[in-house]
């Protein structure tokens, strides 16, 4: 797997413009300079060989961007220096590069130092185990996250089809139920018409034997006034019935179509929280790394501090004792040389006490760190349980003022204790 501070280091700048410096010093070398000409040449070359060398030899995690990226506009401009040289054999731009050098080496000076310890190797390959680790898992996440995301984009078209077909289905139902009712209308007014007309042949007849069969006809018309009020009525109840019922069919069905898309969006959204919950998990998982890293770092600084004070502190009891047993006061002796006495030794444990106060000093400072990283790494990992159950509205109101304490370094809480 890739590291990304490998790569960064690796193929960064710095490496071609030493080549190329070295290229350009070794073509100066062979061009018949004066012989302090030569000198500069080969001490910058000298100084270019033993920074590229220990670059290579040094591990890409122990070496810092930051010297890479100032250390290249020096050797841009020595490169520069040289390549007036060979153009101008001006020997002057020799100790421009130089000075260039100069500057490349104060960038470079961490490379002067001691090798590191085979446990901070260890260490080292330990952390970047624990980087491939984290990157796993964030690959890993952000696959599930990706398979999540194409879930809920079949969910939401599928959704979007059955919202369209409920709706043509309705669409469908409300035209065939206006359909119906204008039929129904129409038969309604077309068998209102015939018995109108019905009604108005009998009125004629009545008319035209009103005055043999007044009473006879008038019964009768009137017997066949109630059977069509009677129908009318029936008819009447009829149509109500059948515009009820097919109205309460539509009102069911788009009911039920409401119930369906309302659960589809119940599900969309607890996808949702899944995905919120699973990036949640994971960031807090990276910051409380993050902060178990820190209290380790701290705990090692105060052992060593702590280690320094104790060695500090036997020395200037053994001294003493030592001072005691091996040169002690006589009885007989003069002011002169009981002060001579304290001037010679008194300093010694002056400053031996000066630096063992402040060994303790930084061994306190390192401790209390570590502490402060420890108890935010534990508060980190009981948050998400801790709220889990609480309403929406207490979870955001506690994520809120975690995270202003956490922003504005609040420690305050950690010195009351020790209080």
């Amino acid at each position: 797997m890739a590291d990304p501070w490998t790569d960064a280091v690796r193929q960064h700048q710095v490496f071609g413009l030493l080549d190329e410096f070295e290229r350009n010093l070794r073509a100066a070398a062979d061009s018949g300079l004066t012989p302090g000409g030569e000198a500069g040449v080969r001490r910058a070359l000298t100084a270019a060989t033993t920074v590229k060398t220990r670059l290579a030899q040094t591990s890409a995690p122990l070496v810092p961007l930051t010297s890479l990226n100032n250390g290249a506009p020096h050797l841009q401009n020595a490169n520069g220096e040289i390549s007036t040289l060979l153009s101008d054999r001006n020997e002057g731009h020799i100790a421009n590069a130089n000075s260039y050098v100069d500057a490349l080496l104060m960038e470079f000076r961490w490379l002067s130092q001691t090798a590191f310890r085979r446990e901070a190797k260890v260490f080292v390959e330990a952390a970047e185990q624990f980087a491939g680790a984290l990157h796993e898992r964030e690959t890993a996440v952000r696959k599930s996250l990706d398979a999540l995301q194409a879930e809920i984009d079949v969910r939401r078209a599928e959704f979007a089809d059955a919202s369209s077909s409920a709706t043509q289905r309705l669409d469908g139902l409300i035209t065939s139920t206006t359909a119906s009712v204008s039929s129904l209308t129409a038969q309604a007014e077309s068998t209102s018409k015939q018995l109108r007309n019905e009604v108005e042949a009998q009125k004629q007849r009545l008319d035209a034997y009103f005055e043999q069969q007044q009473t006879a006809h008038l019964q009768a018309a009137q017997q066949r006034q109630t059977e069509y009020n009677d129908k009318l009525t029936s008819f009447e109840a009829e149509y109500k019935r059948e515009l009820g019922r097919v109205v309460s069919e539509a009102e069911q069905q788009q009911s039920a179509l409401s119930t369906e898309g309302e659960a589809a969006l119940a599900r969309l959204r607890s996808y949702e929280d899944n995905a919120k919950s699973i990036i949640g998990v994971t960031a807090s998982a990276g910051v409380t790394g993050a902060y178990i890293n820190e209290a380790s770092e701290q705990k090692q600084a105060a052992d060593v501090w702590r280690i320094v004070a104790c060695v500090l502190l036997f020395i200037v009891i053994a001294g003493a004792i030592v001072t005691a047993i091996w040169s002690p006061l006589n009885g007989n002796i003069s002011n002169e040389q009981i002060a001579e006495y304290g001037l010679t030794r008194v300093p010694i444990v002056v400053v031996l006490g000066g630096v063992f106060t402040y060994a303790a000093r930084q061994s306190a400072e390192h401790r209390e760190r570590e502490r402060n990283a420890r108890r935010r790494a534990l508060e980190l990992t009981a948050f998400n349980p801790f709220i889990a159950q609480l309403p929406e509205t207490e979870q955001r109101a506690l994520i809120g003022e975690t995270a202003r304490k956490y922003f504005r370094g609040d420690d305050a809480p950690l010195a009351a204790e020790r209080e």
